[in-house]
């Protein structure tokens, strides 16, 4: 039934929005267990939803904020200096927010806002090599090992190549590369208390006669935020 929905959803979304490519992705969080996964254009052997890379945007900001309340560097009656909306990262590097007129933003506001400059400084508050270990614990960078052929790991560049432009960035989605499971994952991840689940797709092989050959039980991957 999810499946259906969600593929009736994905092509009523593309075709208003006149997209070429689309992922509509439904997850139980405390089991992992993918409930549909469409994609568009369908093809058959392929599912943009485990093979596709792109780089989050600000889909990503759920991770870095909540990476950096779990570490204690920021907590949510913080308020983060906007500058002017007007942040110059680093000479002639500057981030603008344009959907806001406000001088400070809470970090509620910030991802109520989905503010960049928020979410660049909140990075940088937290550090390369930490950002960098949550993006992994979440399972970013690695497969998912779903069974999906084909499936892609996506792509985290090591911190020790981050330049301060690199680190702050990545708060908000750039110069990473993920795949739609993997962030569906990671979302769940949060919803599920901060426990990242072993996704998966099939439950269970039936037969006639109701012998069950394969059943799939939740497996907890890791704890990512306490």
């Amino acid at each position: 039934v999810a499946q259906f929905y969600a593929e009736a959803a994905l092509n009523k979304a593309v075709e208003d929005v006149g997209a070429e490519h689309g992922v509509a992705l439904v997850q139980e969080p405390a089991t992992g267990k993918i409930l549909a996964a469409a994609s568009y254009p369908v093809k058959d052997g392929q599912s943009l939803a485990f093979q596709f890379t792109y780089e989050p945007g600000s889909t990503f900001k759920t991770v870095a904020i909540s990476s950096a309340l779990d570490a204690g560097v920021v907590s949510v009656t913080d308020s983060i200096d906007m500058d002017g909306r007007n942040w110059e990262i680093a000479r002639g590097v500057v981030v603008r927010d344009r959907q806001h007129n406000k001088d400070f933003l809470s970090i509620p506001e910030i991802m109520q806002l989905s503010s960049n400059i928020g979410a660049g400084k909140i990075a940088l508050e937290l550090g390369a090599k930490n950002l960098f270990y949550y993006i992994k614990a979440f399972g970013f960078g690695t497969k998912t090992d779903i069974n999906f052929n084909g499936e892609s790991r996506g792509n985290v560049p090591p911190y020790n190549k981050w330049t301060k432009v690199d680190t702050a960035t990545k708060g908000y989605g750039y110069g990473v590369a993920v795949t739609p499971v993997q962030l569906i994952n990671a979302y769940s991840a949060i919803a599920n208390g901060g426990t990242l689940m072993q996704p998966h797709i099939i439950d269970r092989i039936e037969y006639a006669g109701g012998r069950v050959e394969k059943k799939s039980k939740p497996v907890k991957i890791r704890r990512v935020l306490r």
